[in-house]
């Protein structure tokens, strides 16, 4: 480690491209009250990092992206090379380095060999990887086959291709147990667990397997989401034609999009109303949110949804003026702007 003292001061191009951490480093503590029987031996790793530090490994590299997701407790870098390091939790393989065994600092996926690496994203036990010409996916798969390999075998701790032949990818994003992968054309695709209807795919795939035993019907390679909606007052379901998708996001176990016309969708899980649809209820198909629909002056009007975000609760939606959206409370969205810091309306 180096340590970064407050005192100290990166300036200009001298910072760029550097890789700082602060807070918990206890990566099989991370979420839980207690460190696993199978992990005691790192029961007393990790500290907690009060202030920015530097890890020595990362010394003369730059950093171009860095990854994490809502549920995970690894991390990814992408260097500007395109090379992959991950760190982090590994009980499941999901750092892509063939084994399970815990990473304290970033280490190079050498598997990858050449191949420059463009996207990552980060699900709770597993990691999707963007090449110029494939998608990667390391993890254990298990009963909720999350990467989209055709299979439920037990694990995958090395990257391997997934069973896509479509468009070339250009963004993907994992939940908790699912993946969302989005096309050149707007098309999105997805796969795993489908608990919520977080797949979009009008089902969450609920069975019961044998008595007072309730499983999933996963989705084991990736599978075009096709009906978005809306819902009007009087409960009249009607569909949207014509979705680009431009940009996806996901939660633990909800899905936000935000398509070329500007309007954004959510689905899955409804709880604390992170849907914004002003009901707490889950959603199968991605479902139009009242007040995101901008009409024809849409790429004049700066107060229009221009990125998604989602975490494991409350998603946003990024302006080009700075402003978030964000559920707020039970069952609403509402507008914040960021040069006052006071709510302005809300949606729904």
């Amino acid at each position: 480690w180096f340590f970064l003292c407050p005192s100290q001061k990166l300036e200009g191009s001298k910072c760029r491209g550097q890789l700082l951490i602060f807070g918990a480093t206890n990566w099989d503590l991370i979420g839980r009250k207690e460190v696993p029987k199978q992990q005691v031996a790192y029961r007393n790793l990790g500290q907690n990092l009060w202030g920015p530090h530097r890890y020595g490994c990362l010394s003369g590299i730059q950093v171009r992206t860095v990854v994490s997701g809502p549920c995970a407790a690894h991390s990814l870098l992408i260097t500007a090379e395109g090379k992959l390091w991950s760190w982090g939790r590994n009980e499941k393989g999901q750092l892509g380095h063939g084994d399970t065994k815990r990473v304290e600092a970033p280490r190079l996926i050498e598997v990858l060999g050449g191949e420059a690496i463009v996207l990552a994203a980060c699900g709770r036990n597993h990691t999707l990887a963007l090449t110029g010409t494939t998608t990667m996916a390391a993890a254990k798969k298990g009963p909720h086959s999350r990467l989209g390999l055709g299979n439920q075998t037990d694990a995958v701790p090395s990257p391997a291709q997934i069973m896509y032949n479509g468009q070339p990818i250009t963004k993907m994003a994992c939940g908790a147990e699912f993946s969302m992968i989005m096309d050149c054309k707007g098309n999105l695709y997805s796969f795993g667990c489908p608990e919520y209807g977080q797949l979009g795919h009008n089902s969450d795939g609920k069975f019961i397997a044998r008595a007072q035993r309730i499983e999933y019907d996963c989705e084991l390679v990736p599978r075009r989401v096709a009906i978005f909606i809306e819902k009007t007052k009087d409960g009249q379901i009607l569909p949207v034609p014509n979705v680009v998708v431009r940009d996806v996001a996901c939660g633990a176990n909800h899905t936000l999009v935000l398509d070329s016309q500007k309007r954004v969708f959510s689905w899955g899980f409804g709880g604390y109303g992170r849907l914004g649809h002003a009901e707490q209820k889950d959603e199968m198909v991605p479902r139009l949110v009242k007040g995101s629909s901008p009409g024809a002056e849409a790429e004049q009007d700066e107060s229009l949804p221009r990125h998604a975000k989602a975490g494991p609760r409350p998603p946003a939606c990024k302006t080009a003026r700075g402003s978030a959206c964000a559920g707020k409370g039970q069952d609403s969205f509402t507008r914040f702007k960021s040069d006052t810091g006071k709510c302005r309306s809300s949606f729904g």
